[in-house]
């Protein structure tokens, strides 16, 4: 059976049309996804959200519209993949708006060519995405921002790294002890 016969039995329910096809384009998700892989995330967690996004683009495709699968499901596996990293790039979310995504992909791939930017580098990227000179620089400082554990213990701590957050706030000057002696 031909992709284009397969494509005509993929109708809402009949799976099987549509598994044969999911299976028959997931060394294209595998291709897709390894692009990805700069981020430091699995491989595996790229790859499986690709094929969420191959599942979606074999559901809503139509073969009416006289565009190949491939060229119609290469948005819906870039989009899951895209929304996977940066639900996981950080603990704390990087980009929340579409400016500030657009920003922190684009931004990424000119900052492995350039290094740090200058002013001139800054309104230029700023230019070239339509965001502002300040966007740029605020991305590019969460995007060099390192994940912190908030309660890392004593042992773990060492002259190198910073001092737990959760230590800062404790309160050294009192002792709970003592203050139930006083009553």
């Amino acid at each position: 059976m031909k992709s284009g016969s397969l494509l005509k039995a993929a109708l809402p329910g009949r799976s099987g049309s549509s598994e044969k096809l999911i299976l028959s384009h997931l060394r294209f998700v595998v291709h897709i996804a390894r692009n990805y892989s700069g981020y430091g995330l699995p491989q595996a967690d790229l790859i499986q959200e690709g094929n969420i996004g191959l599942m979606k683009a074999v559901r809503r495709f139509n073969p009416e519209v006289g565009v190949r699968l491939v060229s119609f499901a290469v948005h819906w596996i870039k989009a899951e993949i895209h929304e996977y990293v940066l639900r996981n790039w950080r603990i704390v979310k990087v980009a929340t708006t579409k400016a500030q995504r657009k920003l922190f992909f684009n931004l990424r791939k000119t900052k492995q060519r350039l290094g740090w930017f200058n002013q001139d580098e800054v309104e230029m990227v700023a230019r070239e995405l339509g965001v502002s000179s300040k966007d740029v620089r605020e991305m590019e400082s969460r995007m060099a921002a390192q994940d912190m554990t908030f309660d890392m213990s004593s042992d773990d701590e060492s002259d190198n790294q910073p001092m737990a957050p959760v230590l800062y706030l404790q309160d050294k000057t009192s002792n709970f002890a003592d203050g139930i002696e006083r009553r």
